[in-house]
């Protein structure tokens, strides 16, 4: 996510302020997108995604390592 999201200078998000924008979930061959499904559905949120791909990639991991 860019820095300049809206999101990006939160220290943690919760899931109703995800719903407000396009997401991208795993599909569902994965189960992540179980998930993350579920956690939508247990905040009472329902959620259609935008995107549903099968290849998750990490430009950048937290802490540096690769």
């Amino acid at each position: 996510m860019s820095p300049e999201h809206a999101l990006a200078g939160m220290e943690t998000v919760p899931l109703a302020h995800c719903a407000d924008y396009p997401l991208i979930f795993a599909d569902r061959s994965m189960l992540m997108f179980d998930i993350m499904t579920d956690a939508f559905h247990q905040a009472g949120l329902d959620v259609e995604p935008s995107f549903l791909t099968n290849s998750i990639e990490f430009d950048e991991i937290p802490g540096g390592s690769r």
